[in-house]
């Protein structure tokens, strides 16, 4: 959350966010979220699960600077990385 824009307006940079997805299709299997507002975020991950949605949809989104839900997408961003090894 350190690096998030929103999270060091609000000076609540502490926490994380991880996402699991599953390395063939993409689909995302689950997250933790220990933040600032995590029971409103979470839902963005949860509306993606339910639509059966790659994690791609969520990187490849445009969202609002700065806010909190940037988080969820550079978490789901960070899957690339884990794709590329």
């Amino acid at each position: 959350m350190k690096h998030n824009g929103k999270a060091s307006e609000l000076g609540e940079v502490e926490g994380f966010i991880k996402v699991i997805a599953d390395a063939e299709t993409g689909k995302l299997l689950g997250a933790a979220l220990f933040c600032s507002d995590a029971a409103e975020l979470v839902h963005t991950i949860i509306d993606l699960m339910n639509a059966d949605a790659p994690y791609t949809v969520m990187r490849d989104a445009i969202h609002i600077h700065p806010t909190l839900s940037e988080a969820v997408q550079s978490a789901v961003t960070a899957l690339d990385r884990v794709q590329a090894r």
